[in-house]
């Protein structure tokens, strides 16, 4: 079952953690850390000389600097991989599988760790950035519409307690399940051609039945959004092509440790990966079943060029 080109995936995790790559990351994030290393300088040396409590000063100093840092150290990492992907490119100029993305030939694992990851970082973000709120809503005495601000807050708070919990259950399903792995019949996948592949299977659960696979093509783009000041730049994915197996009898398909054969056939006007891209585009595939308590989800890039 194919669907329609062009459709915006509302919680599928993008693989740009934000808009802004190389040396605009770098500059951008050099103000924020220098304002944060100022504000804990302030707040170990001379914390009196600060109108308001010492604890938000801590937090400005916390907040601003892992911002700066984080954009400086994912500007570093940009610049690398542009070089590597350069040089590459320079000695494979039609093989951009070599040069791309660091491919195993052989096969691929899950982003299950990475989502946990992902998960939990956000979530502590959140929480942290949340502190200073906190601390005048429910802490603070004599603090103008304070029912007002615990509201609002109180709102807020709601929100990073629906992440946590994300989070914790993105980190169940890890524990549960592990991690999964595909392998290749070929590689790469053309354009135009069928892509064969064998599931292998979690590394921590019994054969699941029944399973819904699907492959998809995947465009990252760079939007601005909202009106007035609330305007801002975001990262929005588009599926351009998707296609889905449901596969009801996995255990009399299941070759031992050949695992499950799926295949399907690539449009051949469809897009090729293009991973080093920014905004990126590229492959995937995905293996989910509804299994009594935490169900199974799992995603695999490919290599399609």
């Amino acid at each position: 079952m194919t669907t329609p080109p062009g459709r915006e995936l509302k919680n599928h995790q993008a693989r740009s953690a934000t808009t802004i790559h190389g040396w605009p990351s770098m500059l951008f994030g050099l103000p924020f850390f220098a304002v944060g290393v100022g504000a804990l300088v302030v707040w170990r040396v001379a914390p009196e000389q600060v109108e308001g409590p010492a604890p938000l000063l801590l937090w400005f100093g916390v907040v601003f600097g892992l911002v700066g840092l984080s954009l400086i150290v994912h500007g570093i990492k940009g610049l690398r991989l542009r070089a590597r992907v350069a040089e590459r490119k320079r000695a494979h100029p039609t093989e951009p599988w070599k040069w791309d993305h660091l491919w195993d030939p052989y096969g691929a694992r899950d982003d299950g760790a990475r989502r946990v990851r992902r998960g939990f970082f956000g979530a502590a973000f959140l929480v942290v950035f949340m502190l200073p709120f906190n601390y005048v809503g429910f802490v603070l005495q004599g603090v103008p519409g304070r029912w007002f601000w615990v509201g609002i807050v109180g709102l807020f708070d709601l929100i990073a307690v629906m992440v946590v919990g994300y989070a914790v259950y993105l980190l169940m399903r890890y524990l549960k399940y592990g991690t999964s792995a595909v392998s290749f019949d070929a590689f790469p996948f053309r354009l135009g051609e069928r892509a064969s592949l064998r599931f292998l299977g979690p590394g921590r659960s019994e054969l699941l039945e029944p399973v819904q696979v699907t492959l998809r093509a995947v465009e990252e783009r760079y939007e601005t959004r909202g009106s007035g000041k609330n305007r801002s730049q975001q990262v929005v994915c588009y599926e351009t092509y998707a296609d889905t197996q449901a596969i009801d009898d996995v255990r009399a398909r299941w070759e031992g440790r050949r695992g499950l054969q799926v295949a399907f056939d690539v449009p051949r006007d469809a897009a090729g990966t293009r991973l080093s891209e920014r905004p990126p585009r590229y492959w995937e595939l995905e293996i989910t079943a509804d299994v009594p308590g935490v169900d199974y989800r799992a995603v695999f890039l490919l290599p399609v060029y």
